[in-house]
């Protein structure tokens, strides 16, 4: 599972998350507050901060508008947000022609079509420019962002380039005419009549008898998704806890139920024709999955409603209400959280899993590389260590050639093999040693003793190379584990700059220098365990930094025994380490046995001992150090905020 930002948990599928609708719906609600807050204002700044996110800022008097949109397929959406992101260090090539077009623009208009997941926003100038127009596609994995000038109706560029090779639908790439995406063939919501809905219902009863009230929505009209089909349907008393899942079918519906869900639909298409949207979303009580989101209001099982005025929000506030259990099995109930924006909501429900998606891609790239150096470093110490077995076995040529020389009157010179008294052996038995027919005897025994030579040079440089190779591979694995375990993109960024600095990654041609904002390697995290202070590196850099430069001679350093794992610190005070309690000291190891691939096992062994018996070999790389006086303590592996 993934731990939102916000402290909210999102059960995530096999793809990496939880799946929730971002229907036409809440688009027309995002849509409306789009259009409210930027008709008219100027494009301050483009970002991209992830591989298929576009973040505009815009400015009004006064003020400044963030609009982020994804074609992420887990989290696609477009919407005012609050919430802050990192941006790469080098701006993609579509960022670059954003800026290029859009900066200095001004926003002539927001639309919608109908209630399809297609949101348009119209650019005018700066200066004399054609006017432009930003498409945002929310279709799932087909998701799009894409620059159309207005002019030639051709696309500028895309997030996604789409080639007949990947759709023989339309192609989507620089150039082309821009296609809307084919239509659903499915019936306007806001334009539908109870008679059209009455017959779909019908035709959908006879086609499909077993399909649900939620699935008849949102197969048959377009905007309408799992959410919001569950709360029409639950307003109808057709769909909510109590009920079996799926029930009732559309082939038990009668009469009386199908007017209720037809008066339910029409009161929600009233709403969003109306821009009275309702912003919330359910919070399991239990487990904290958010399982529903809305801006027609809660489901009808909730007794929360919209508030009648707007509180004042900041990013990471919300509000809520408790309610009664939300089934009849007896869970813990359900928490309606009422946001008031449409923003604030989708921030709530779609930036954390937008920060997994962005730090697993960011992470992915350096994983490879480090998943291939150590692969190619298992290979290597695989074959230095069959030739160090090969070349200890030189003490047998040292020996066929003394007994050579022993027996050498007894060799008949010519012979390409000799039976010879075994003098090491106590019972003197005859052994078989081969022979150069070319070579006499004596230059026979000199050969194996120049063989035997060789071998041993040999040996020691295949020991030597074997244990640079283990040193390397030692310290590659530390780096996958902390690429495995890091948190933010400010920390893959800088794994992969220490990557660079040892040669495995070439830098981007515009990195920052490290002097310039956003170059500076960060801190190592901080805790307050038993009234101490914790730290903890985060990357070796970080490692050499905290343990070499930050940390006293007093203090307690501790590491996982024996696996890749951070530098824990743990700061003494007056009393030195005998103040350091068996309690602080188990929780730091705690920590430490988190912080390390150990992560997953129920109790791991970590080493303590002071700093100053902590040491840097010469030439060793970032994070790898040797220690003495150290003791051992066995410890569950628990992250800090189940130890502090």
């Amino acid at each position: 599972m993934t731990i939102g930002s916000g402290g909210h948990i999102l059960h995530v599928n096999a793809c990496g998350v939880r799946d929730m609708t971002f229907d036409g719906i809440v688009m027309a609600a995002a849509t409306a507050e789009l259009r409210k807050l930027l008709e008219g204002a100027r494009v301050d700044s483009v970002h991209q901060p992830g591989k298929l996110d576009v973040l505009i800022v815009a400015r009004q008097p006064g003020r400044s508008i963030r609009i982020i949109a994804s074609a992420e397929a887990s989290c696609a959406r477009v919407h005012v947000s609050f919430a802050e992101r990192e941006n790469p260090p080098a701006p993609p090539a579509f960022c670059m022609l954003l800026r290029k077009h859009l900066v200095g623009a001004r926003i002539a208009r927001v639309s919608q079509r109908d209630l399809d997941r297609v949101l348009e926003i119209g650019f005018v100038g700066p200066y004399d420019d054609p006017p432009k127009t930003l498409v945002i596609e929310i279709m799932g994995r087909h998701s799009n962002i894409i620059l159309v000038d207005d002019a030639s109706g051709l696309v500028l560029d895309s997030i996604k380039h789409i080639g007949p090779t990947l759709s023989r639908v339309r192609t989507v790439r620089p150039g082309s005419p821009y296609v809307l995406p084919p239509s659903q063939e499915k019936l306007n919501p806001l334009r539908v009549s109870a008679g059209e809905f009455t017959e779909a219902l019908t035709r959908f009863a006879d086609d499909f008898p077993e399909v649900s009230c939620e699935e008849f929505l949102s197969r048959a009209f377009t905007g309408v998704g799992r959410d919001s089909a569950t709360i029409i349907a639950s307003r109808a008393s057709l769909a909510g806890p109590g009920r079996p899942s799926g029930e009732p079918r559309l082939a038990h519906l009668d009469p009386n139920a199908a007017m209720r869900l037809w008066t339910e639909l029409a009161a929600a298409m009233a709403c969003v024709r109306d821009g009275r949207f309702a912003p919330c979303a359910g919070v399991d009580g239990e487990t904290g999955e958010v399982t529903w989101i809305s801006v027609i209001g809660p489901p009808a099982w909730s007794t929360a409603a919209r508030p009648t005025s707007e509180p004042q929000w900041r990013p990471g506030q919300r509000t809520k209400q408790e309610l009664a259990p939300a089934s009849a099995s007896g869970s813990s109930g359900e928490t309606v959280l009422v946001f008031p924006s449409i923003g604030s909501l989708l921030d709530y429900a779609f930036t954390p899993r937008e920060k997994a998606v962005t730090l697993a891609a960011a992470s992915s790239e350096i994983s490879r590389v480090v998943a291939t150096a150590i692969e190619r470093l298992r290979r290597k110490l695989a074959a230095q260590e069959e030739e160090i077995a090969e070349a200890e076995k030189a003490d047998e040529l040292r020996r066929a050639g003394e007994l050579i020389s022993a027996n050498a009157p007894l060799i008949e010179q010519g012979r390409s093999l000799a039976q010879v008294v075994d003098y090491f052996d106590p019972e003197l038995r005859t052994v078989e040693v081969k022979l150069d027919p070319r070579l006499s005897p004596h230059e026979n025994a000199q050969e194996y003793f120049r063989r035997y030579s060789r071998a041993k040079r040999r040996l020691a440089a295949a020991r030597e190379q074997a244990e640079g190779t283990r040193v390397e591979l030692e310290y590659l694995e530390q780096v996958a584990t902390t690429i495995e375990q890091a948190e933010s993109l400010e920390a893959i960024e800088e794994i992969r700059r220490e990557l660079a600095d040892q040669g495995y990654l070439a830098r981007p041609r515009r990195e920052r220098p490290r002097g310039q904002k956003g170059g500076a390697p960060s801190g190592p995290l901080s805790f307050a365990v038993n009234g101490h202070e914790v730290l903890v590196g985060r990357n070796n850099t970080q490692n050499d930094v905290l343990t070499l430069k930050m940390a006293r001679p007093d203090d307690i350093w501790l590491h996982a025994r024996g696996v890749p794992g951070a530098h824990v610190i743990v700061r003494v005070g007056a009393k030195g380490p005998q103040g350091v309690s068996d309690e602080a000291l188990l929780r730091a190891a705690e920590i430490a046995a988190y912080y390390s691939s150990a992560r997953s096992a129920s109790k791991a062994p970590v080493d303590y001992t002071l700093r100053k018996h902590v040491r840097k070999p010469r030439g060793a790389r970032p994070g790898m150090v040797i220690y003495d006086h150290e003791r051992t303590i066995m410890a569950a592996p628990r992250p800090p905020g189940e130890v502090t």
